[in-house]
């Protein structure tokens, strides 16, 4: 009799597993649809919110499944509703190509009911891949010609500018890679309880570094990886202006560039082959 009830229990616990882990995977399958991951770069989440939900959390990990230190690529949350009714999470430097491994943990933040959370991956796909929306126009604006009769006759020097065009001109045409607009800041400090404190905390370092420039509107999307804070600047060319005025000084070994990071990175991934549709953290 003890047999029978024994068994009859494994049966009953190998039933309510495999339909949780089937449950699952089909909330994943569904949210899935939900991400969007744009070529060469950018990462677009969108979720339909309600008088229940309060804040979505996301972290997102690209080819780190067999590394022991992870950190995530993406750590962001959101609490504010867009006009359109939903909540929305954007990455514009995420990088992710086809076949790379995209893991990602997923916790919704409700006001009367329990948290609900999602561990999941999928295999990038070509057909996951989208052209980034572009941001900028392709042509000069009207009005922005210049007429040759007003300007100056004084002789100016462009030396430093030629210099700093010609390093530019020379990092997009000899790499295969793509350019973003994000650098790499040393920390002495690597805990934070807020993405405030954290922002904060960038702002006062890089201006004690380079206080000839204005960092009080500077850093985006601010975040901690590896023990270093990675942020991004308002244009490709505003970070090589920075990179341009450091180069050659001490502050060359604080602040870096994030591309350099990031081929190096690739140089040393791994090849990941997976279609499990979910893991466990």
């Amino acid at each position: 009799m003890k047999i029978i009830l024994f068994t009859c229990m494994l049966i009953v616990c190998g039933t309510v597993e495999s339909s949780v882990r089937t449950r699952r995977s089909t909330k994943c399958y569904a949210f899935n649809k939900q991400i969007q991951i744009y070529y060469p770069q950018g990462l677009l989440v969108t979720q339909r919110a309600n008088d229940t939900l309060e804040s979505l959390e996301l972290e997102v990990y690209v080819n780190q499944e067999k590394h022991k230190k992870r950190s995530c690529d993406v750590c962001a949350n959101v609490t504010t509703v867009n006009s359109d009714g939903n909540m929305v999470i954007r990455h514009p430097t995420l990088l992710a190509r086809d076949g790379d491994l995209f893991q990602y943990k997923l916790t919704k933040h409700f006001r009367s009911r329990t948290n609900s959370t999602l561990h999941c991956k999928f295999t990038v796909s070509k057909s996951k891949l989208k052209p980034a929306p572009s941001t900028r126009p392709l042509s000069c604006p009207k009005g922005s010609g210049i007429e040759i009769a007003t300007l100056p006759k004084t002789q100016i020097d462009y030396s430093d500018e030629k210099a700093l065009l010609e390093a530019t001109i020379s990092d997009l045409t000899d790499s295969c890679h793509s350019v973003t607009n994000m650098l790499v800041l040393d920390s002495a400090q690597n805990t934070f309880d807020l993405e405030t404190q954290l922002k904060n905390y960038t702002i006062h370092r890089l201006s004690s570094l380079l206080p000839t420039v204005d960092w009080s509107d500077m850093p985006e999307n601010v975040y901690l990886g590896d023990e270093k804070i990675i942020f991004s600047v308002k244009t490709i060319l505003t970070k090589k202006k920075i990179l341009y005025m450091i180069r050659g000084t001490e502050m060359a070994n604080e602040i870096t560039d994030y591309d350099r990071l990031e081929r190096s990175a690739s140089a040393n991934d791994d090849d990941y082959d997976s279609s499990t549709d979910v893991f466990d953290f």
